[in-house]
């Protein structure tokens, strides 16, 4: 008799999630125990090289990942009901040649709380630039998606999120790429950093929608990550206050950090001037040139930590309290930070002083044309 198929494919639930969404955009998921996400990716990617040269518009993969339980990845243009049922056959006998087996059934998307949504008011958010091995990322043909921070630096960064962001009681997310699931686990960091050495993006969740209270880690690729502490008692300075732990928590590892105000559950330094603008630049100036930022700041912020650097570059810090941190960092902050974070912006006069206070230091279009990455010099 015959063995069957090694990938079993769960075609009524994936036809029933295509309806319940509307035919729009759905995660397919590979429920399996063996193969490696590159085999996985490798097959989808295949599947898009051949509809890119038949130039016709067929369902289209995306962000292929690990997940719980196997792999996952994003089908879009699923409009029609039998180009999907094709797709799914030929990724299902693209998938058995590498050696992969399981079922493939669809995975649905984790629910937002109107109180988590962008449209609520912002929150104070630490943004971190970690330390990246620049050699390593200058000779990656595909720097621009991958993960460059050293790999035992990456793991105690992961745990960090993990240890920071436990609330009691609250659903974890997990981030892969950009997929999410809820989860339960008693340490994340192993699947995080996972994610990171695999795609260079992960985050995570906790979310408690009873008590509208949630923490937020985001790490994206270039070596960046955010931290944001949402609801809960205690005000703005509670959540400064907890953020400013996680900005200290590994001085060695940190380039530069700060806080200032974001959007709610943001999952990268993209949001970085969604709620204030930044001085003479875009936020694409600064995610496109993170090599800049051990020295230079792409803004003046109420608390941050700096290096040797930039405070060199600063041209007074008279009105500033200035603590070590130890290996060539330091914890900088404002005697009064109710105006930096008792409103959805900064007090205009006190940014402007700040301002000139690092106006050496600040990051602008000049700085980045005399200071190109290390893989378009010269």
């Amino acid at each position: 008799m015959p063995s069957g198929p090694a990938v079993e494919i769960q075609l009524a639930s994936i036809e029933k999630a295509w309806k319940r969404y509307g035919g729009a955009d759905m995660w397919l998921q590979l429920r399996t125990g063996d193969g490696t996400l590159e085999d996985f990716a490798s097959a989808a990617a295949e599947l898009n090289d051949e509809a890119e040269a038949d130039g016709v518009e067929s369902v289209w993969a995306e962000a292929p990942s690990s997940a719980p339980a196997g792999f996952v990845v994003l089908l879009t243009h699923c409009a029609d009901r039998e180009e999907l049922r094709r797709w799914i056959s030929e990724f299902a006998g693209r998938l058995e040649r590498r050696g992969l087996s399981g079922k493939l059934q669809p995975t649905p998307p984790v629910r937002y709380p109107d109180w988590l949504s962008g449209a609520q008011p912002p929150v104070p958010t630490a943004f971190l630039a970690w330390s990246v091995d620049r050699a390593a990322e200058a000779a990656d043909p595909y720097r621009s998606s991958h993960w460059h921070v050293p790999a035992e630096a990456t793991y105690r960064i992961a745990a960090l999120a993990d240890r920071w962001a436990r609330l009691p009681g609250a659903e974890l997310r997990l981030r892969y790429n950009v997929y999410r699931a809820a989860v339960n686990l008693d340490d994340a960091s192993g699947p995080l950093a996972r994610s990171l050495f695999e795609t260079g993006m992960a985050g995570l969740e906790f979310v408690d929608d009873a008590g509208q209270q949630a923490t937020n880690v985001a790490f994206d690729v270039g070596g960046t990550s955010l931290f944001q502490d949402i609801g809960g008692t205690g005000g703005w300075q509670a959540q400064v206050d907890r953020l400013r732990a996680a900005l200290t928590a590994l001085p060695a590892e940190v380039d530069l950090g700060f806080i200032r105000m974001g959007i709610r559950a943001s999952v990268g330094i993209d949001s970085m001037a969604t709620v204030q603008p930044l001085p003479g630049i875009e936020e694409y100036h600064v995610r496109y040139n993170t090599h800049l930022l051990d020295r230079y700041l792409p803004d003046a912020h109420g608390i941050q930590v700096l290096r040797t650097a930039h405070l060199d570059r600063a041209r007074d810090l008279s009105g500033w309290e200035v603590t070590e941190l130890g290996e060539g960092r330091f914890l900088v902050q404002a005697a009064d930070l109710t105006p930096w974070y008792g409103a959805a912006q900064p007090d205009p006069d006190v940014l402007a002083r700040a301002r000139a206070d690092f106006a050496s230091a600040l990051l602008t279009e000049e700085v980045i044309s005399a200071n190109p990455p290390p893989w378009r010099a010269g």
